[in-house]
């Protein structure tokens, strides 16, 4: 279900010519008018009937308030004792604005986005979850004003223009992620970032952050099994809130981190048959030893095992680049072998759980943590710390030390820039002052938060929601509900507050927690990216010629570019310029 809202702040009635139709055209349209007619609430629906689980996404409280959204709850036991009601996770975020007002997202946790009419206040009030697992766009052209979960809905709403954002492409064209939360590639269409509302009313927009992740010092527990019991306690919950009400499915390597979801999702469910896990892995382009590790797993929990063979992924699909994405390199870029995937896991549930947050949220950061305790003069704890830190380190870990003294650090989180491809128009980089942009980029970090730098830098950055919205429906079009548990606010805070010392270490935290529950083989695993030797890819299928869009000229010198004449290996040194190219000719003229 994808959702668009649509209010015309000068009071003139809705009509078909103002809200515009939703982007996809093969499914039903239902519209609701608000009793003051200048509010239109609208939903596309897949099914050829409203299914009750979609229905408690539209919502109307005493013919006052009226609710648009797509809302999943944490704790909503407590939310709803706080109400003194029972109902939908919808109808909850309703009762709560009727009690709280704007306020009423300091109540709220989970993943959510939503448009509420205030008929009384005649005012749309908007909200976005606070780490952005939900995607949220709006736009404003005259009096009218769109907000949905779909950038493409806002961007063809009527009366928007469809200019593209310089710098949201040069972000794309130059690194991983746009350095901006709330730009889209549409000049006149932004997105609602992460935590933040929007209150939209005849005397404009306003937009309003209404969290932050905040901690000022760890968790000190004075005995060990005091961290892993709170692991346990906040993880189960995490999963609790997140469960269907039949199978669910764990997106698992033979890693720590997913296989450990596994693990607590069978406890507490307390039936392994309700639970199945699958594993993606490499059959030839390089040694993959997951499923060897995720096989060990799933047997020791008793649970149904899928796996999937990967074919050679840099092998070129002509459908990939056709298929449009709603910006350039967006979740439907590689359809071909994403579908494939996704056509195997709704086998097997249509909830799947996805273990991304601790590589993040325990990174070792031993030396802040040293030097946070000594400007305290903690000296106890510091030279605890210090007798933990000499004890746990093996050897390979000593040289590894020895050998990046001599190293250059970077700050932390830091991701400057030194230069741009040759390629990239050298005009466009002055106009827009890049190398400028991408070195404030790094500013952002919060300087009281010193004794955990990279991880607090790692998750107040865009690359967050850029994570979560390849999962959207909205966005990827999959048919898949994907759930984050460790992205639970209380998982999350209670990981970043636990000292790096001893627990950030080969994520000790989990290590010990899992102690008994999964295979010492995968306990005693290191963390084991995957590597391509890309000199030995060859592409069954060659790359077609670069057929230059004219419009790609304004941000690519073309007789700078990378000679691609070989076009049969398998790294392609033009992927982002053959993805915005295909990109530009795929939007509507």
């Amino acid at each position: 279900m994808s959702f668009l809202a649509v209010f015309n702040a000068d009071g003139t009635p809705i009509d078909d010519g103002t809200t515009g139709p939703l982007p996809a055209e093969t499914e039903r349209h239902l519209k609701l008018v608000c009793p003051s007619r200048q509010t239109a609430l609208m939903w596309s629906v897949p099914d050829a009937e409203l299914e009750d689980k979609d229905a408690r996404h539209a919502v109307e409280l005493d013919g006052q308030f009226w609710l648009l959204g797509r809302v999943r709850l944490d704790r909503r036991d407590e939310l709803g004792a706080l109400l003194a009601a029972s109902a939908t996770d919808a109808l909850l975020c309703l009762r709560a604005y009727a009690r709280w007002g704007e306020r009423c997202v300091d109540y709220l946790r989970g993943d959510f986005c939503f448009v509420l009419w205030d008929e009384g206040r005649r005012r749309l009030f908007c909200a976005r979850d606070q780490l952005g697992v939900r995607p949220f766009f709006y736009g404003r052209a005259n009096n009218s004003w769109f907000v949905s979960d779909s950038l493409d809905a806002v961007a063809r709403a009527p009366g928007l223009t469809g200019e593209l954002d310089d710098f949201r492409i040069a972000d794309f064209l130059t690194g991983p992620l746009c350095l901006d939360f709330d730009r889209t590639v549409y000049k006149h269409v932004k997105r609602l970032a992460p935590a933040h509302t929007l209150v939209v009313s005849r005397d404009g927009g306003a937009v309003k952050r209404y969290w932050a992740l905040e901690f000022e010092e760890p968790i000190f527990y004075r005995r060990r099994g005091q961290y892993l019991d709170h692991f346990h306690d906040v993880l189960a919950r995490a999963i609790k809130d997140r469960l269907p009400a039949g199978r669910v499915g764990i997106s698992m390597s033979g890693g720590l981190d997913s296989t450990t979801l596994a693990a607590k999702t069978v406890e507490v469910t307390g039936d392994a048959s309700r639970v199945v896990a699958f594993t993606a892995y490499f059959e030839s382009l390089t040694p993959d030893e997951e499923q060897y590790f995720s096989a060990l797993a799933a047997k020791r929990l008793g649970i149904s095992h899928m796996l999937h063979a990967l074919d050679d992924p840099y092998d070129f699909q002509l459908n990939d680049l056709i298929v449009p994405t709603q910006e350039p390199g967006g979740p439907s870029v590689h359809k071909t072998a994403r579908r494939a995937i996704e056509t195997r896991m709704a086998d097997g549930a249509k909830v799947w759980f996805v273990g991304e947050g601790p590589d993040n949220a325990l990174t070792f950061e031993w030396r802040a943590h040293l030097r946070w305790l000594a400007r305290r003069r903690d000296w106890t704890r510091l030279l605890g710390a210090v007798g933990q830190y000499i004890r746990g380190k093996e050897a390979r870990e000593w040289l590894m030390t020895i050998k990046n003294l001599h190293s250059p650090r970077r700050g932390p989180g830091e991701t400057v820039r030194t230069g741009f491809p040759e390629w990239i128009d050298k005009e466009f980089v002055e106009r827009l002052d890049l190398a400028a942009r991408a070195w404030r980029s790094t500013g952002h970090l919060r300087q009281g938060q010193t004794w955990r730098p990279c991880a607090m830098a790692s998750f107040t950055s865009p690359i967050w929601q850029m994570y979560f919205e390849h999962f959207d429906p909205a966005l990827s079009g999959t048919s898949l509900d994907f759930r984050h548990p460790y992205a639970d606010l209380e998982v999350l805070s209670f990981m970043l507050c636990t000292p790096p010392i001893p627990w950030g270490r080969r994520k000790q935290l989990i290590r010990e927690a899992m102690r008994g529950r999964l295979p010492d083989e995968v306990l005693a695993r290191d963390k084991a990216p995957l590597t391509v030797d890309r000199n030995t890819i060859v592409r069954k299928t060659p790359l077609p010629p670069l057929s230059i869009n004219p419009a790609l000229r304004r941000f690519i010198d073309p007789t700078r570019l990378p000679d691609d004449s070989a076009g049969k290996s398998g790294i392609d040194p033009l992927d982002k310029i053959r993805t915005l190219d295909a990109w530009l000719k795929s939007r509507p003229q």
